[in-house]
């Protein structure tokens, strides 16, 4: 039985279109195909001592087919290490997909966990704004526990404002709407918005016309300059 076949080149060089010339003892022989060779190697017509022209150097044909085995084995070699390589890379590739899709369901069940206190909260709200608004003593200790609120003060300082210290109506402005904000955010009691609103209104008017005034004064006066400069 032949071995050739065994330690043949590999199939791209062991096509039908290539022939390898063959020596022994001086002769040459050929050229032949991979597959007349390995019929003639069958037939104990060559030896594995016979020369074989390859890659433009003579060896014999056991030399030959073990150069040509290492290539094969360095071949599948480098096809195994580049199958591993596409596995490994798939294997991550698949494990950032599952990271990607674990941290959107994260988010999303914090988003949901968040979502539902809030409407705990705004249940909460509900049931207790009916409670409120029914039990005075309830709302009274409730406000106890929020800053006092400055309408009176603030209605105090627009009215002082126009009708005596025009200054004053800028404080009953700012103070106004911090005391507003304060209320609409649930820190301050707004018992007194009223009073506060009414005195914010108050200031801020007379504050716009106080700035008006002062404009047009200037203007007046810088073209009374322009026109005695002239």
């Amino acid at each position: 039985m032949s071995t050739y076949s065994s330690n043949s080149p590999s199939s791209s060089e062991d096509g039908s279109r290539t022939t390898y010339l063959i020596r022994w003892r001086g002769l040459q022989y050929g050229p032949f195909t991979a597959a007349t060779i390995d019929e003639k190697l069958a037939t104990n017509q060559l030896s594995f001592h016979h020369e074989i022209s390859y890659n433009g150097r003579w060896m014999t044909l056991r030399e030959f087919g073990a150069e040509r085995e290492a290539l094969r084995r360095a071949e599948r070699l480098a096809q195994e290490n580049q199958e591993r390589r596409a596995q490994e890379e798939a294997r991550q590739a698949r494990e950032q997909e599952r990271w990607k899709q674990e941290e959107a369901e994260r988010q999303e069940q914090q988003h949901a966990e968040s979502m539902a206190v809030a409407r705990r909260g705004h249940d909460q709200m509900e049931v207790m704004n009916p409670y409120q608004q029914a039990n005075p003593v309830f709302r009274q200790s409730h406000s106890r526990m929020l800053k006092s609120h400055r309408g009176g003060t603030i209605l105090t300082l627009g009215i002082l404002g126009l009708v005596l210290c025009a200054p004053l109506s800028f404080f009953a402005w700012v103070m106004g709407n911090n005391d507003i904000r304060e209320m609409d955010a649930g820190f301050m009691d707004d018992s007194g918005r009223s009073m506060t609103n009414a005195g914010r209104i108050m200031g801020m008017v007379y504050s716009i016309l106080i700035i008006i005034a002062v404009v047009l004064i200037a203007l007046g006066v810088m073209a009374e300059i322009a026109s005695t400069s002239r």
